[in-house]
Parts: C-alpha cells; sequence; structure tokens
C-alpha cells in the first residue's frame, strides 16, 4: 500500500467527517429550529382554538345580554302603561269626587229646605275620604265602603226627613 494513496483516502474520511459533523451540527440546528416551529404552531392552534371558544362564550353572554334588554325594555312599557292607567283611573276619582261633592252640597241643601238640623246635615269627612298618591291603593277601598254607607246613611236621612215632614204637616 502506498502512503500517499493512504494518506489520500485518510484526508477524504476526514473530510467526510468534517462535513459528517457540519452536517449533524446543521441537523441539529435545523431540529431546534423545527421543534420551535412546532410549538408556535401548536401554540397558535391553542389560541384560535380559545378564540373560536371565547367568540362563542361571547355570542352566547350577547344572547343572554339581548335577551335581558327586551325584559328590561318590556318591563320599562309596561309600567309605563300601568302608571298611565293611574293617573287616569285618579283623574276619574277626582271627577267622581267633584260630582260626590257637587251632590252632597245639593243633599245638603235639601235637608236644610227640608228642616234637618246643622249638626245633622251629611259632612265631606264622613263620605270622602282624602286620598294621597301613596295611599291610593288603601284608600280605595275605604272610599267604597264611604259612598256605600253614604247611600244608606243618605237614604235613612232622606226618609227620617220625609216621615218629619209628613208628621210636621199632619199636626
Amino acid at each position: 500500500m502506498d502512503y500517499a494513496n493512504l494518506s489520500s483516502e485518510l484526508i477524504k474520511i476526514s473530510l467526510a467527517r468534517q462535513k459528517i459533523d457540519e452536517f449533524s451540527v446543521r441537523l441539529r440546528e435545523l431540529l431546534a429550529v423545527y421543534e420551535e416551529a412546532e410549538a408556535t404552531r401548536c401554540f397558535i392552534a391553542e389560541c384560535e382554538k380559545m378564540s373560536t371558544e371565547l367568540d362563542n362564550e361571547r355570542k352566547s353572554h350577547a344572547d343572554e345580554l339581548r335577551q335581558i334588554n327586551q325584559d328590561i325594555n318590556h318591563l320599562e312599557d309596561t309600567l309605563k302603561g300601568v302608571k298611565g292607567n293611574k293617573d287616569s283611573k285618579k283623574e276619574i276619582i277626582a271627577r267622581k269626587y267633584d260630582e260626590i261633592e257637587r251632590e252632597l252640597r245639593s243633599t245638603n241643601q235639601l235637608l236644610r229646605e227640608s228642616g234637618v238640623p246643622e249638626e245633622e246635615l251629611l259632612s265631606r269627612e264622613q263620605f270622602l275620604p282624602l286620598i294621597e298618591d301613596e295611599l291610593f291603593s288603601l284608600c280605595f277601598p275605604l272610599i267604597l265602603h264611604s259612598v256605600r254607607n253614604f247611600a244608606f246613611n243618605f237614604e235613612i236621612k232622606l226618609n227620617e226627613t220625609i216621615i218629619g215632614t209628613v208628621i210636621g204637616v199632619i199636626r
């Protein structure tokens, strides 16, 4: 064997070894970059998944908020209607009170003309309790009761007056 050939072969083997070492270094660098890229890809996939879940959650809450807002709007509309109804009923009650007061004055005038003493005349306090906004619901049954009593007492007073007038005429 020739030393020159052997030397040449050893140099080739040495160069091949260097190239293999360089290749191994480059391969390890490539694998490190690939692992980083794979980790980034997994992270992006996880983020996209989480983003989709959060978006679905947001839509779910948006539907719930929309429903809550619809319920609030419906409740406000109902409340406005009830308040309007309450106001119109208060106006009706006020008109009826005025009518009853006029009738009370007229009735008392007739009772006076029929000879009923002033202390026995019908009074506003007997039949027309004051209604305040806060007490409307509490006073309304009282008003109905007073009006019923008014009608009953009026009938009794009227009968007493008629009987008294008839007896006075007979004597």
